[in-house]
């Protein structure tokens, strides 16, 4: 009700808004308050040093809070990420009396959230240091402060260590261009939304590359929201889809691209991209058999991971619902890759994300991200998650590095071919980076006679369960979501018919059901 007469009056009595507006607004003012935190307590005097000589206006220097409070116009906020120290750089929202609110948390993605993004972040890693190749149709406003203003910086750090064009063979991309027309901001914004819309839909495959990217090294300081968890790599980025049509000539150019990457040293190559069917020349499709490593496109990621010491992280795919496809396409279908699908918020496999076959010897997915949509987004997740353990141990080889990703995850050892070994978790590598032989003891395996199973009382805790039904160790028949009704009665699991094993996900508790 209170609501609701605050609106009526407003209306009635405009003048009063205005009046109001006037004695409680706070005055607008170019400049802010912000808080800087160096990861090393060493590097404050430093810090601070620079500020003074910057003549930035420094307000206090904390020894408890190991933090300095400065104050900065908008020009002067943009400088003071390009110092060469790491800290966490926030605003203070509020000082009354003794009691100072702003704490620096950084909210993430849900993708970096369901990987424990924090287990980094609160060690200063980013990535730095390392090379990463990105693959993608176009990076269409990369440049553009608003539009991409969570990239920016890169452009400031250095960070955009190289990019080509392979579609037309130039030494640069263009950040402008849509490329149907050749034509620079061709799609202006138009009053009719229908006519927008389509605007967008010419523009996706443009703008795709940038949304990767975002996924990779997305950051933006101040608001502290994190995307990507490589905010302190250098990255290579390569156009090799032409964006209007499929056609085959674009696997050359991707081919064309990891060598490029691998002599400028790239260590981490993400691919958000797939060829399976969608060819206008019918007869240069492929068919789902063949989705077992022997593209031309997959051999060559298969040099690269094995060969070449590159990790090559590969999108599973969006098929998974299609009746007539279903699989992943290839590169994913390459042994060596780190292929990954797209999980929901409980982790269960998005509908969508391509299916590994069964016919191959080796398990694909290998991992999972969550994403809802496309596993495009899932698979630089988990690209920038590798180049934090690269930061770590630069001596990992790209084996090593596919390793202990697959053992973090949450499922591991009971993988299965819709969602591979599950979710990355930050504790847990890093844990493995430490102790290459720790055992997390969150799986076992449960024997059951008869065709149910009622969980231990422990679990009944959880208010859902996700369970995958499967015909043999790997392969799934079909996904459950099971809730726990609200009488906060027990789980009870039914075998379907035909399944011999199944595997039951509780929080991060995972038992592996053999069927007797």
């Amino acid at each position: 009700m209170l609501y609701l007469l605050r609106i009526q009056c407003t209306f009635r009595f405009p003048w009063l808004l205005l009046i109001l507006l006037f004695f409680t607004a706070e005055p607008v003012t170019a400049q802010r308050a912000y808080w800087l935190v160096p990861h090393q307590a060493s590097e404050a005097g430093a810090l601070s040093d620079s500020v003074k000589a910057r003549g930035y206006q420094l307000r206090v220097r904390s020894s408890w809070l190991n933090a300095l409070s400065v104050v900065l116009d908008k020009q002067q906020t943009e400088e003071i990420l390009t110092l060469p120290f790491r800290f966490d750089f926030f605003p203070v929202l509020s000082m009354k009396g003794s009691a100072m609110q702003g704490s620096g948390r950084i909210d993430y993605s849900k993708a970096l959230e369901q990987m424990q993004a924090d287990a980094f972040t609160r060690r200063g890693v980013g990535g730095m240091g390392v090379k990463i190749g990105v693959t993608d149709a176009g990076f269409l406003y990369l440049d553009d402060s608003v539009k991409a203003g969570d990239l920016q910086h890169l452009w400031k750090g250095r960070q955009l260590a190289g990019a080509r064009d392979f579609v037309k063979n130039l030494d640069t991309i263009s950040y402008r261009e849509t490329f149907y027309t050749g034509r620079k901001e061709p799609f202006k914004e138009r009053k009719f939304w229908l006519l927008n819309l389509i605007r967008d839909m010419r523009l996706i495959y443009h703008y795709h590359g940038t949304e990767v990217l975002r996924m990779i090294a997305g950051h933006d300081p101040l608001p502290g929201y994190r995307r990507g968890l490589a905010v302190e790599a250098s990255y290579y980025l390569a156009r090799t889809e032409d964006g209007t049509r499929e056609f085959k000539e674009e696997e050359d150019y991707y081919i064309a691209a990891l060598e490029w990457m691998e002599k400028a040293g790239v260590r981490v190559v993400n691919t958000s991209l797939g060829y399976g069917r969608g060819r206008k020349l019918k007869s240069s499709n492929y068919k789902p058999s063949d989705m077992n490593g022997s593209s031309m496109i997959a051999k060559a990621v298969e040099i690269a991971c094995t060969e070449k010491n590159m990790l090559v992280v590969v999108a599973a795919g969006n098929d998974g619902a299609k009746k007539n496809w279903r699989l992943i396409s290839t590169p994913a279908d390459a042994a060596s890759a780190l292929t990954v699908g797209a999980v929901l918020g409980h982790m269960e496999k998005a509908g969508y994300s391509g299916i590994g076959p069964g016919f191959t010897p080796y398990l694909k997915p290998d991992v999972a991200a969550y994403s809802a949509q496309g596993t495009s987004l899932s698979a630089p997740a988990v690209c920038g998650f590798a180049a934090c353990l690269l930061e770590m141990n630069p001596a990992l080889t790209a084996s090593e590095l596919k390793q202990i990703i697959i053992r973090s995850s949450h499922l591991y050892p009971y993988g299965n071919n819709y969602i591979g070994y599950g979710v990355p978790l930050a504790s847990r590598a890093i844990a493995l980076m430490n102790d290459p032989e720790r055992n997390f003891n969150n799986a076992q395996e449960v024997r059951v006679n008869g065709t149910s199973y009622e969980p231990e009382n422990s679990l009944n805790d959880c208010p859902y369960v996700v369970l995958f039904h499967k015909s043999n160790a790997t392969h799934v028949m079909r996904q459950e979501v099971m809730y726990r009704d609200k009488k906060g009665g027990e789980y009870r699991i039914t075998r379907p018919a035909g399944v011999q094993r199944t595997t039951l996900q509780a929080g991060f508790a995972v038992y592996e059901l053999i069927w007797e």
